[in-house]
């Protein structure tokens, strides 16, 4: 008992006895865990369903005269724009009009004001009266020369006239200078003829003594060929009167040897 008094404490005797503390023991928090509450509900939400109303007369009216009216924009649309196509093809019309109408004009200006020729068909030109006989001097004198391979030759003033045909020209005041195209084909044929060579063929005689003897000597040919050709040039050039040099192809033909016996 008197253990126990003295842990409680109180008094021994006439002394004061305190009673010993107990140390004091260190509290820990435990902080209890939170549990995650989440709702439910009894039945899921449905999704929202669109509600489809069933359309009025009257929008019903609205949407056919909406797509009337997009009808007639777009026919409204392709009339404008083939109104323009058409009025831009007559504008092109109209100033391909002018621009020969233009072009007419400068070469009748030209046709009066100058001795220059005119192009109409080919191997013609359409000159002025007053500028005729000038211009025939200056086609008759001018050099036409036509060359062989080893030769050449030249027409005279008189048949270049005669190459040179007149007829009305393609307007009043003027005369249309043609060359007579057969004529120069005529000439050039003849001058080949007369510029071609046949070849000479070269003998030989074997004599009776085991000899031989050139009997006579060969000689080579030449033929010439491109009339159509030279032809063309030449009368093509010559309403020019600025000269003209044309040329024949001549090819060699090889002579061939004979060879006889004589006693």
């Amino acid at each position: 008992m008197a253990g126990a008094n003295a842990y409680a404490g109180g008094f021994i005797g006439n002394d004061l006895v305190l009673p010993k503390r107990q140390p004091k023991q260190p509290t820990v928090e435990v902080e209890e865990p939170q549990l995650l509450k989440i709702e439910t509900t009894a039945q899921a939400r449905p999704f929202a369903q669109p509600i489809i109303k069933p359309k009025s007369r009257i929008s019903r009216l609205f949407s056919l005269r909406t797509a009337g009216l997009f009808v007639a924009m777009l026919l409204s649309s392709y009339l404008l724009l083939s109104t323009i196509a058409v009025v831009n093809h007559s504008n092109a019309l109209a100033s391909l009009s002018s621009a020969t109408a233009s072009l007419q004009q400068r070469v009748s200006d030209n046709l009066h004001h100058q001795p220059a020729y005119v192009s109409l068909p080919a191997y013609s030109v359409a000159v002025e009266n007053s500028h005729l006989k000038n211009d025939i001097s200056n086609i008759k004198e001018q050099s036409v020369v036509i060359n062989f391979s080893f030769a050449s030759t030249s027409p005279s003033s008189a048949q270049l006239s005669g190459w040179i045909t007149t007829s009305a020209g393609p307007k009043a005041g003027t005369t249309l200078l043609s060359v007579n195209t057969v004529a120069v084909t005529k000439y050039l044929t003849s001058m080949v003829r007369l510029y071609d060579q046949s070849s000479s063929n070269e003998v030989i005689a074997n004599l009776a003594n085991g000899t031989s003897q050139v009997i006579s000597n060969g000689s080579n040919g030449i033929t010439y060929s491109g009339v159509s050709k030279a032809s063309k040039q030449l009368v093509t050039q010559l309403l020019t009167a600025n000269g003209v040099n044309v040329s024949l192809v001549g090819t060699i033909v090889p002579y061939k040897t004979i060879v006889t016996n004589k006693p």
